[in-house]
Formats: C-alpha cells, sequence, structure tokens
C-alpha cells in the first residue's frame, strides 16, 4: 500500500520506508528530550523488520519536527503505535516540542482511514510533548497515560576510576573478584570494536556463544526467531552508522563463552546483549565482562552506558533512571 495525501506518506515499500527513516534521524538529533538511539533507524527499521513487518508505515512532517508510525488491527480498531512496539522505546515523534505534535496532528488529520487510538511514545516525563498532545486529536478524544518505560544508566564522567567512585564499596569489591576469578579460571577478554569488514566474523563468534547459554537454555535467548533478526540488524546497520560499535569477547582455551555488545551514538553507549556459557554462571563471567567494557568505553571518551531495562541487578551499575512516557491517545 503506498498512498500520498497532502501531507501524509503511508508505505510498506522498504526503500520508501527506509528514506522516511533517514529523514525522521534529522529530527530525533535535534530533540533533548528522547533517547536518540532507540529513536533512530538503527532501532526502529530493525524493530518492525523483526516484528512487525507487514505493518504499512505512515509519516507526516511538519516545519520542525516529524512522525513515523507503524499502523496496526487491534479489537478496538486501527491504530497507530511506535514501530519498536514491543518495548516502545522509541519516540515515533521528534523534533522540537511543538514540531514533533504538529507532525503528529498532521498525520492523524489526514490519514486515510478512521484510526481509532494511536500510541504517543519515547518522550521524557516532563516533556513539552506532554503538555501539547491534547492538540493530537481535539476534544473528541480521551487520553490514557499508561506506565513510564524505565532504563538504568551509568554515567563515565571522570573515566573508569570516576566511574568506580561512585560505585559502594561492596560493588567495587563484586567487579574486582569476578574480573581475578575470570582470569584464574583461564578467561581472556578481548574488546573489538567492529566495523563493516569484521562484523560477519565477529556475529559467527557471538551466534555460537548465544547458542550455548544459559539464557537461550531458559527460552530467553536471542539464538533463533525475532530477536536474533532482530540484534542481527541492529548491528549491521550500526556498524555502518553508529559512532562506535563494540563487541567484548571472553575466550577459554580457545573457546568463546561469553560476550557483550552494543553501540554509541552521540556519547552514550547502548548495551545490546550479554551473555555466556551456561556452565560458567557461577563464575561471576557477566560481571567481568561488564567491568571490561566500562574501562574500555570510558577509554574511549564515551559518556555515558545505557544499560537498558531496569532490571534490579542494574542498579548497582548506574545512577540514574532514564523514564519516557506511554500515552494512549483513543477516539
Amino acid at each position: 500500500m503506498n498512498q500520498d495525501t497532502r501531507q501524509v506518506t503511508v508505505s510498506q515499500d522498504p526503500c520508501e520506508i527506509a528514506s522516511i527513516l533517514e529523514e525522521h534521524d534529522r529530527w530525533v538529533e535535534a530533540a533533548d528530550d528522547v533517547d536518540r538511539f532507540c529513536s533512530s533507524s538503527l532501532w526502529l527499521g530493525p524493530a518492525r523488520r523483526a516484528f512487525t513487518p507487514d505493518s504499512p508505515v505512515a509519516a507526516s512532517t511538519s516545519s520542525a519536527g516529524s512522525a513515523v508510525m507503524q499502523i496496526r488491527s487491534t479489537p478496538v480498531g486501527p491504530a497507530l503505535l511506535p514501530m519498536d512496539a514491543v518495548w516502545a522505546l522509541g519516540a515515533g515523534a521528534a523534533g522540537s516540542a511543538e514540531g514533533a505534535v504538529e507532525a503528529l496532528r498532521r498525520l492523524l488529520d489526514n490519514l486515510p482511514l478512521a484510526w481509532a487510538a494511536v500510541l504517543v511514545s519515547g518522550f521524557a516525563l516532563g516533556s513539552p510533548v506532554h503538555q501539547l498532545a491534547s492538540r493530537i486529536a481535539g476534544p473528541r478524544s480521551r487520553q490514557v497515560e499508561s506506565e513510564p518505560t524505565t532504563r538504568l544508566v551509568a554515567s563515565l564522567d571522570g573515566g573508569f576510576d570516576g566511574y568506580l567512585s561512585r560505585r559502594s564499596r561492596k560493588h567495587r569489591a563484586t567487579m574486582r573478584r569476578a574480573s581475578s576469578a575470570v582470569g584464574a579460571d583461564g578467561v581472556e577478554l578481548e574488546c573489538f570494536e567492529v566495523s563493516p569488514s569484521n562484523l560477519d566474523e565477529l556475529l559467527q563468534r557471538v551466534d555460537a556463544v548465544e547458542r550455548r547459554s544459559w539464557k537461550s537454555l531458559a527460552g530467553a535467548g536471542v539464538a533463533d526467531g525475532p530477536m536474533h533478526v532482530f540484534v542481527h540488524d541492529v548491528l549491521r546497520g550500526c556498524a555502518h552508522k553508529a559512532d562506535l560499535v563494540l563487541v567484548v569477547l571472553a575466550t577459554r582455551g580457545g573457546r568463546d563463552v561469553g560476550y557483550l555488545h552494543g553501540a554509541a551514538l552521540g556519547g552514550t553507549f547502548r548495551g545490546l546483549q550479554m551473555s555466556f556459557d551456561a556452565e560458567l554462571r557461577e563464575l561471576g563471567l557477566g560481571n567481568a565482562l561488564q567491568t571490561r567494557a566500562i574501562e574500555w568505553l570510558a577509554g574511549r571518551g564515551c559518556e555515558e552506558y545505557d544499560l537498558g531495562s531496569a532490571l534490579p541487578y542494574k542498579y548497582r551499575w548506574a545512577e540514574r533512571e532514564m523514564k519516557t512516557g506511554n500515552l494512549w491517545v483513543l477516539r
């Protein structure tokens, strides 16, 4: 389906969607109240291709912003959802607050179908987008705010020593013990800066670890299925467009036994996945991988490390919560 109205594009064409997302990237870079990595084409494109590849994409622009959403069928009727609807981390509308809301309003007013609901996600709590949301659909709509999405972010200010100074004495001891334990067990940790030339080899090594990982054995890994497609797609895009892509590999006796990877945009490194052999779960290899990654990133001048979803163990590694809103507009 390819349709153009005066102010809206609706498409399922991969090339056209890629072009739409490249334009959206420009407004994401200009915004200061969104998660730039998860609102960019590096995240949104892979999310749609992996989880909802048949969903049409609807887009509109204003003089100071853009809106890009996917159209999905729901029990209440057609809905406009973020392209990463699995997590709703990314902002479907970006730019200045007024520009983003105007682009979304144009999208809703000119969309060639009778939409029933729209989820506005990815904006920082307290953002002007929240106050301006009443303009989106007019007086006949109602708004329902759901739980915000939370991820945890660590500051790398002051380098690795600065990072350590903000950890508790107990956690610093845990980091030291883990690094010593894996070394005593014959495990070596090596950091690779990913490029298009070494990406395929590194992905093969990562996949071999993932298939043996405790996460995959528990049914929560990314060895196959849509999550495998998503992670590979993100890393392939990042190898060409991100500021930095890191893979940390743990090797013992010539065999890879653990990994951590992620990518950086604008000074913030976004962790993607960490895993290791099930038989090494008690060794503390996860802590050692995190420690080595942080040391390397701090040495490369990264300013922050976004550890992703707010799982309990991550609070020991981070200073602050990053919360973004999820606002349903229903009519």
